[in-house]
């Protein structure tokens, strides 16, 4: 850490000339460079030099623990106010396909684990496009985690591969016939919903 006055011509308006700067550590290993905020005094700069490197040690800390169960409880309440309730709901739906990961601190995910948890998937007997669907939201987790919390994840993030089923038989897609929207329309009085049948069959 260190404590330096700036050039004047980075003076703010107010007489602001004290910094304090350091090299972080992330969570992968790699340093970052932070510098504060500018301060009155030197007095003030180190005061606040000394409350980061309690703050950023004990956060470092905590970081260095944080489990997948720590990961979802903070992705939710960032995206409380971001998101529609139903995407809400959907995210807190899907908290239960990550039971077996609660307890693996992110710092030691692998893809052993990866391999783990789409095995789990696989056995719940869903479409191989709703399966997908949940590996996307997994992704999403990952790069959330990344993002605000300096974790890297692209030894393993780059052997994750998505759930594939070439036995799988598409669905069927089912539709009218001109014939069959004909009659369906034919019993529909009302000429507000029967405006909207026609639009978007047509």
């Amino acid at each position: 850490m260190a404590v330096k006055q700036l050039d004047k011509s980075e003076w703010t308006k107010d007489g602001r000339k004290w910094i304090f700067y350091d090299y972080v550590k992330n969570l992968d290993g790699t340093r970052r460079k932070y510098k504060s905020k500018k301060f009155f005094t030197k007095l003030e700069a180190l005061k606040a030099e000394r409350e980061f490197l309690t703050t950023n040690t004990e956060r470092a800390d905590k970081d260095r623990n944080m489990t997948f169960k720590d990961l979802y409880t903070l992705f939710y309440a960032y995206k409380e106010d971001k998101v529609k309730f139903t995407t809400l709901k959907t995210y807190r739906d899907r908290q239960k396909f990550f039971k077996n990961l609660e307890n693996v601190k992110l710092k030691d995910f692998n893809i052993e684990h990866f391999e783990k948890w789409k095995k789990e998937i696989n056995s719940y007997g869903y479409t191989t496009n709703h399966k997908n669907h949940i590996f996307k939201f997994f992704k999403e987790l990952l790069n959330y985690a990344t993002k605000w919390y300096n974790f890297n994840f692209t030894a393993t993030y780059n052997k994750m591969t998505n759930f594939t089923n070439p036995n799988e038989i598409p669905k069927e897609m089912l539709f009218f016939t001109y014939d069959e929207f004909k009659k369906f329309i034919s019993v529909e009085d009302n000429i507000l919903f029967k405006t909207m049948y026609e639009t978007l069959y047509y």
